[in-house]
C-alpha cells in the first residue's frame, strides 16, 4: 500500500518536472529533496534565460509552462510595436498633409500671376497705322479682360482652400481610423498582459504542485514508519492487504502448478533441472540460470514464498521448454505440430474386430460382414424416445504401441490429433440425401510416447487416465455428421471432418463410438444393412507450440 502511494507522488513529480527522483533517492532524506529543487530551479533559470536557445523539454511541464510564458511576452512586444507604428503612420500622414498644402499655395501663386498677367496682355492692345498725315500708334484697352485675369487668380485661391479642406477632411479620417485602431490595440497589449499573468500564474501553481508532491512524499514515508504502530485500524489495513498478497501468490502458485502439469503433458516428460541428456547431445543437464537451481522437480513450485520466486520458477519452465526444443540427438522429435500432417483410415470391421476375409481359410466377405452385424447388434442399448430402433454403444481400443494402426508413422513421437471423419457402408435401403450425427467420445486410458524414447530399441510409454463417467457430459466428445454410402446431404464437405478432439493423444484403451437412436437423423437408421464403419484419423507429431503457446 506504502509503495502504491508512494508511485502516486514519484510519477506525477518525474512528469510535473522532468526529473527522475530515483536518481535522488527517491527524495528519502531533506539533503536528496534540496539537491531535488536546486537541480530544478538552475534548469529553470537557464531555460527562462537562455530560450530559444535553452531545450524546455528536458522540465516536463514547466517547460510548457514557460513556453507559454516566452509566448505571451513576444504577443505584447508585438501589440506595443504595432501601437508605436500607428502613431507613427499618423505622423507620417500630418507631414505629407503639410507639404501637399504648401506645395498647392506655392503652384497656386504662380498661377495666379500668370492669369493677372495674361488677363493685362490679352486687355491692353496696340494698333498702328497710316493716315494722310502720315504713320500713327493707337492703344486700346479691354478692361473686361483684366477683370478676367483678376477672377481667374480669385478662382485659384478658392480651389486651393478647397483642396486643402478635403486634404484635412482625408488626413482627418485616416485620424479617426487610427485612433479607433489604437483603441483596439490598447485592448490587445492589456490581453497580452493578462496572458502573460496567466502564465506566471500556471508557473506558480505548477511549483506548488512539485512542493506539495514532495511533501506529501515525505509526509508518506514518514506514516509509513510510524503509523503501523501507533493507529491500530492501520495495523488492520495492512493485515488485510499482506492476507490479500498471500491469496494473490497462492492463486500464481497454482496456475505455476498447471502450467507446469501442462507442460509435461504437452512434451510427454516430466519436468526436472537437471534433465536426462543423452551423451550425443551438445546441450548441458543443467538450466542455466543458477536462480533455476532451487526449482529442481515440478512440485518445487510449493516451495515459493514471494513473487519474485514466482517469477523465476516461470522462467525456469520457459528455459526447460527451450532447452527441450534444442536438444540435437537422432531421435523421432521434430518440428512444432501445428497442423495435421498424416491421415490413416480405420476399418472397424477389419483394423480393430479382425474380421478381414481370408481366403486360404475360406472365411468369405459375406462371413465378415455377418459377424461384423453380430457384434453391432450385441452393442446396441434402449434409447429411451425410440422404442424400434436402438442405440448403437460401440467400444473399442486404439494403440500406438505396436503400430498396428498407423504404420506409416513407424514410432513417431507425441502423436496429437488433428481431426476425424467417419463413414458408413450399407446395403440398399439408405436415400442418397441421408446422412448419420455420430458421437466420438475418448476414455479409458490415454498413451503417449515419452520425449527420450527409443522404440523398439528403448520404448517409453505415458499413459494417463481419462475415464469418462457420463458420455453425455465429457468434454472429450465430439459430435459429427458421418456420410452413408458417400453421400453427403447436400452439406459442405468441412462438416464432415470434425476437429473437435484437436490435440488430444491418438491412442487409448476405449473409444467410443455411438450412433443415438433418438437424434432425428438416426431414427431410420437400419443397423443390419451395415457393412463397414470406417474412420479417418489426421494427426500431427513432433514438439508441442511455443511457450506458452498452448
Amino acid at each position: 500500500e506504502l509503495l502504491s502511494q508512494r508511485a502516486q507522488y514519484i510519477t506525477p513529480l518525474k512528469l510535473l518536472t522532468g526529473l527522475d527522483p530515483a536518481q535522488y533517492n527517491n527524495l528519502q532524506t531533506v539533503v536528496d529533496q534540496k539537491d531535488f529543487r536546486a537541480t530544478f530551479e538552475s534548469r529553470l533559470t537557464n531555460l527562462r534565460q537562455n530560450y530559444p536557445d535553452a531545450d524546455p523539454s528536458g522540465l516536463g511541464e514547466f517547460g510548457a509552462a514557460v513556453a507559454a510564458i516566452l509566448d505571451a511576452q513576444l504577443n505584447l512586444q508585438d501589440q506595443v510595436a504595432a501601437l508605436s507604428n500607428l502613431y507613427e503612420s499618423i505622423k507620417v500622414s500630418r507631414w505629407a498633409n503639410e507639404e501637399i498644402s504648401i506645395s498647392n499655395g506655392r503652384a497656386t501663386a504662380r498661377l495666379k500671376a500668370n492669369d493677372i498677367a495674361r488677363g493685362y496682355a490679352n486687355g491692353i492692345t496696340i494698333q498702328r497705322g497710316f493716315n494722310s498725315d502720315g504713320g500713327y500708334w493707337g492703344v486700346s484697352v479691354n478692361s473686361g479682360s483684366i477683370v478676367s485675369g483678376y477672377l481667374h487668380a480669385r478662382d485659384r485661391d478658392i480651389q486651393r482652400i478647397q483642396q486643402a479642406e478635403i486634404a484635412n477632411i482625408q488626413l482627418e479620417a485616416e485620424i479617426r481610423k487610427s485612433l479607433l485602431q489604437v483603441a483596439n490595440h490598447s485592448i490587445a497589449i492589456r490581453r497580452a498582459r493578462a496572458g502573460i499573468d496567466q502564465a506566471e500564474l500556471r508557473l506558480e501553481s505548477l511549483r506548488a504542485h512539485m512542493e506539495r508532491y514532495i511533501e506529501d512524499l515525505a509526509h508518506v514515508r514518514q506514516t509509513g514508519e510510524t503509523l503501523y504502530f501507533q493507529d491500530p485500524s492501520f495495523r488492520v489495513a495492512a493485515s488485510e492487504a499482506e492476507q490479500r498478497a498471500i491469496n494473490e501468490l497462492e492463486y500464481a502458485v497454482d496456475r505455476l502448478y498447471r502450467l507446469a502439469k501442462t507442460l509435461e503433458y504437452e512434451w510427454t516428460e516430466p519436468y526436472q533441472n537437471p534433465i536426462d541428456v543423452p551423451a550425443s547431445s551438445h546441450e548441458s543437464p543443467a538450466l542455466e540460470n543458477p536462480l533455476f537451481d532451487i526449482f529442481t522437480q515440478l512440485d518445487s513450485v510449493f516451495i515459493i514464498r514471494s513473487a519474485d520466486e514466482a517469477k523465476d520458477y516461470l522462467d525456469a519452465l520457459r528455459a526447460w521448454d527451450s532447452k527441450l526444443r534444442r536438444v540435437n540427438v537422432t531421435s523421432v522429435r521434430g518440428p512444432n505440430n501445428t497442423g495435421p500432417l498424416s491421415a490413416v483410415t480405420i476399418s472397424l470391421r477389419e483394423d480393430v474386430f479382425g474380421l478381414r476375409p481370408r481366403p486360404e481359410d475360406d472365411y468369405t466377405l459375406a462371413e465378415s460382414i455377418a459377424d461384423f452385424r453380430n457384434i453391432l447388434e450385441s452393442r446396441r442399448v434402449d434409447a429411451e424416445f425410440n422404442s424400434l430402433n436402438r442405440t448403437l454403444d460401440l467400444r473399442f481400443p486404439l494403440g500406438i504401441e505396436d503400430n498396428t494402426y498407423f504404420p506409416s508413422t513407424g514410432s513417431r513421437w507425441n502423436m496429437r490429433l488433428g481431426s476425424v471423419a467417419a463413414d458408413l457402408f450399407a446395403e440398399s435401403g439408405f436415400s442418397d440425401q441421408q446422412v448419420a450425427e455420430i458421437d466420438l467420445i475418448q476414455s479409458g486410458m490415454v498413451t503417449l510416447r515419452r520425449f527420450w524414447a527409443d522404440p523398439p530399441r528403448a520404448d517409453d510409454l505415458m499413459k494417463l487416465s481419462f475415464n469418462v463417467d457420463n458420455i453425455d457430459r465429457t468434454v472429450f466428445s465430439t459430435a459429427f455428421p458421418a456420410r452413408i454410402n458417400g453421400a453427403t446431404g447436400g452439406r459442405p464437405l468441412t462438416e464432415f471432418d470434425s476437429p473437435g478432439l484437436a490435440g488430444r493423444p491418438v491412442g487409448t484403451t476405449e473409444w467410443i463410438l455411438r450412433i443415438d437412436a433418438d437424434n432425428p437423423a438416426n431414427r431410420n437408421i437400419d443397423f443390419t444393412k451395415l457393412k463397414d464403419i470406417v474412420l479417418r484419423f489426421t494427426y500431427t507429431y513432433g514438439n508441442p507450440p511455443e511457450f506458452p503457446g498452448f
